[in-house]
């Protein structure tokens, strides 16, 4: 489990996590996270069931698409996705930009991104960041579904067949947490 000051880093997608807060730090009640952008960042859409993300950008600045809605935020914005609300969003600057955002419960956010940047790191991930197994990729999913998930529509077709691939990939001992990937 991340605790304050942890670093995770996804090479695929040029992220790195250092974690304000945790939920350990925070009694659940929320995790914060410093995120480093390289130039070519970019996060595909999804949706937070049972969490808002909060955006601060300290330095550079990303283009935040909300229900198709697409802001630009630069140093000293803000912005907040409500729980359920897809949306999307990318590094829109030159050089690193540096973005603090809080998911509001915690939830289990510093597991899913622990297991992400693992896999990533392992060389287990395609372009995107997703394991490139389906079967991994649908155990990582169904296990974090209250922390993301596809967004509607296509969330009722692709979240029964995630929880059947899930099932089966666990039966093949594929893992929804790998707790060794998040730091160096």
């Amino acid at each position: 489990m991340a605790e304050v000051g942890t670093e995770m880093v996804n090479p695929v997608t040029e992220e790195r996590f250092v974690w304000r807060h945790t939920a350990g730090s925070t009694s659940g009640e929320f995790a914060e996270v410093d995120l480093f952008l390289g130039e070519r960042a970019k996060v595909d859409k999804h949706v937070h069931p049972g969490q808002r993300e909060d955006f601060r950008i300290e330095k550079g600045s990303i283009e935040l698409s909300v229900e198709g809605e697409k802001r630009t935020l630069a140093e000293g914005d803000e912005d907040s996705v409500p729980p359920g609300i897809a949306h999307s969003w990318r590094s829109s600057g030159v050089g690193e930009t540096h973005v603090v955002i809080r998911f509001t419960p915690a939830l289990r956010t510093e597991d899913f991104f622990e297991t992400y940047c693992g896999l990533a790191r392992d060389g287990k991930a395609n372009a995107k960041g997703v394991p490139r197994n389906l079967l991994q990729a649908a155990v990582l999913f169904h296990e974090f579904r209250a922390e993301i998930a596809p967004p509607p529509p296509a969330a009722r077709a692709l979240t029964p067949l995630i929880a059947l691939l899930a099932r089966i990939g666990a039966r093949r001992g594929l893992q929804p947490r790998y707790p060794q990937y998040g730091t160096d």
